[in-house]
């Protein structure tokens, strides 16, 4: 599944980055994974990535503002947002033609890892990126929760919806 990807994640969420590098590992897929874009330590490699992952809600900024900069900088990185928020998302997080497709965490670790892979390889859902489809759950989807651990304190928030790319 591999082939030689190399892919960036951005997310302060290290319980995420953990999950997804273990996923890589089990790929031999390449991820490097920073909490945010100022901790990337060599920003001038940034052309030796296939796809960038940016979640959305970032410390002090957005996802989008991160794929601005990551647009200045490399223009022709494509750049997949991820948000672990219930969110509509807006027509001008697709201004800029770096980012290629959004995706909800809730859709699972699997299918989002899956997206990243497609992603690196170039295949993107050009539907996802004018239109995005509101789902409801079935029941058992509403009974689960969203959890994070920070400072060895564990915390939840109940799933409702979710907008997702694919």
């Amino acid at each position: 599944m591999g082939e030689s990807l190399k892919i960036l994640l951005i997310d302060a969420d290290s319980m995420f980055r953990k999950i997804m590098e273990k996923y890589a590992n089990e790929h031999k897929v390449h991820l490097d994974s920073f909490r945010s874009f100022d901790s990337i330590n060599e920003q001038s490699q940034l052309n030796s990535y296939q796809l960038a992952v940016v979640e959305y809600d970032q410390e002090g900024e957005t996802g989008y503002d991160v794929a601005v900069k990551l647009n200045e900088l490399c223009r022709d990185l494509p750049v997949l947002l991820v948000s672990a928020t219930n969110r509509p998302w807006q027509h001008g997080d697709l201004e800029i033609n770096n980012i290629k497709a959004l995706a909800s965490k809730w859709i699972g670790y699997d299918k989002v890892f899956d997206i990243l892979v497609k992603g690196a390889k170039g295949d993107f859902d050009q539907a996802s990126l004018t239109q995005m489809e509101e789902f409801s759950p079935g029941e058992e989807e509403r009974q689960k929760f969203h959890s994070w651990s920070e400072d060895g304190k564990i915390t939840q928030i109940p799933h409702h919806h979710c907008y997702a790319a694919y």
